[in-house]
């Protein structure tokens, strides 16, 4: 699955001052979807010395607009209303006998390149707290990098390594975790709708994938291009049965993992993927159905702890496991 990287917004700020009276201070901008949830200030000279790191919060002004127009499923006062439906209830109500294909129509070449310039040149910087929400001294500050955009794009997620083996990420979210071996390389490509897809890689070669929660084994890599985008490779791994979404649809890498064919939620088959915290997953899945998978002729029922050492049984022949983290501040826009 490719993610292009050349339909992104408007930069990373990033200014850098040097003072006759103190050290040199950066300021960067994180990117996530379009938003600039978090300003990063870094601080600290000369090189290899600590760095005092603060993480400012954006300040949403739309919540009153939001409360105004809660309930709609349009803009305040537009009398919009909208409802989620699953393909296989669109499928009944269609009246459609057999298994129901959504193709969009592909836009005009140059379209997403066009709209991404307009969105950036509209593009309004939001306001900040005036009081950090959570600051660090760090060792060592790895600034992202999105390689098919150059440094204009630089500080679009940040990784801190504060001592050790602990790591704090600032991105969608600022959350901290503990590596397996001193991380050596961190990039943020920037990809559609101008969302980073950040990872790192540690001394042993194991990938981290910030966005994804997941750490992927460094075997796998061994005999791919060096250049192998590891979310490329988690995504197209994931996949645990047919993806019945795509047309036609993708068979898994790993062919009817434990005999598994089908899954369904309640009376709808969906596609199943491996989620690194499958015990969160099970209890949102739950809320639409009674979870089961189909093994030859016969459809089984899957409990939780089922359904979490699937996961973890196939985490383990896949090569993947979960990241765990902290999360010490959650974003307001």
């Amino acid at each position: 699955m490719k993610r292009p990287a050349d339909d992104a917004e408007e930069p990373a700020k990033k200014r850098a001052a040097v003072s006759a009276d103190g050290p040199s201070k950066a300021t960067y901008l994180v990117h996530d979807n379009g938003g600039r949830p978090f300003k990063i200030t870094v601080q600290g000279d000369p090189p290899g010395a600590p760095k005092a790191v603060q993480v400012f919060k954006a300040i949403d002004e739309d919540d009153e607009d939001d409360e105004d127009g809660e309930g709609d499923g349009g803009p305040p006062g537009s009398g919009v209303q909208c409802r989620v439906i699953t393909a296989g209830e669109l499928q009944r109500e269609l009246g459609a006998e057999g298994p129901l294909l959504v193709q969009m129509a592909p836009e005009a070449e140059g379209e997403e390149e066009e709209d991404a310039e307009e969105d950036a040149e509209d593009e309004e910087v939001p306001k900040y707290e005036e009081e950090p929400c959570v600051s660090f001294s760090a060792e060592s500050v790895f600034v992202g990098q999105s390689p098919k955009h150059g440094a204009r794009f630089d500080g679009n997620s940040l990784l801190l390594h504060l001592e050790g083996l602990k790591y704090v990420f600032v991105g969608e979210n600022v959350f901290s975790f503990t590596a397996k071996s001193p991380i050596t390389k961190y990039v943020s490509p920037v990809g559609n709708s101008d969302v980073p897809y950040p990872w790192a890689m540690d001394e042993q070669g194991f990938r981290y994938l910030m966005t994804s929660s997941v750490i992927v084994t460094g075997k796998l890599f061994e005999d791919s291009d060096t250049d192998t985008d590891p979310y490329d490779l988690f995504f197209d791994r994931a996949l645990m049965t047919t993806d019945i979404g795509m047309v036609p649809p993708k068979q898994p890498f790993h062919a009817q993992f434990q005999g598994i064919t089908e899954f369904w939620i309640g009376e709808d088959q969906y596609t199943l993927r491996y989620e690194p915290q499958p015990e969160k997953d099970f209890e949102r899945l739950s809320e639409m159905g009674e979870l089961s998978v189909v093994k030859g002729s016969e459809k089984i029922k899957l409990s939780k702890d089922d359904y979490v050492k699937l996961m973890q049984d196939f985490a383990d022949l896949a090569g993947f496991e979960a990241l765990h983290s902290e999360t010490l501040v959650e974003r307001n826009i």
